[in-house]
């Protein structure tokens, strides 16, 4: 996955190949790095929907109701609590983040990073384990 970075600097220490894994991004402005074009595949079979519809419909889930009513007989505890307990799970797993906020995050994070190491080497052997 990182030996196709040719450009970007390497050290051997100790035999392994480390990666300095900022030289790329000192050579770009933080802003165009986090302002770039990202384009994901998208799923053939996807459609757009908001995270209570898909908190609704992993909650109508066979396997989900199939955990809920062996949870229920296992703990002695309503169906109604068990559930309120998966909601909360499933709350906190979706986002409602916004594009941007996510970008303004990347944004300060390179920042600190830049500010903080002079290099960030990664053991690309460790890497693809």
């Amino acid at each position: 996955m990182y030996k196709d970075m040719a450009s970007t600097s390497t050290r051997i220490i100790g035999g392994k190949t480390f990666m300095e894994i900022l030289e790329e991004r000192r050579k770009d402005g933080d802003f165009l790095w986090v302002t770039r074009s990202f384009q994901t595949p998208k799923y053939q079979y996807n459609r757009r929907r908001v995270p209570a519809e898909i908190t609704q419909e992993v909650m109508n889930s066979a396997r989900v109701q199939a955990a809920i009513k062996k949870v229920t007989i296992e703990s002695n505890r309503t169906r109604q609590e068990v559930e309120a307990d998966v909601n909360t799970i499933l709350n906190e797993m979706t986002h409602n983040f916004q594009l941007g906020s996510v970008r303004l995050f990347g944004y300060m994070l390179s920042k600190v990073f830049k500010q903080l190491y002079t290099g960030l080497y990664v053991n690309l052997d460790g890497v693809e384990k």
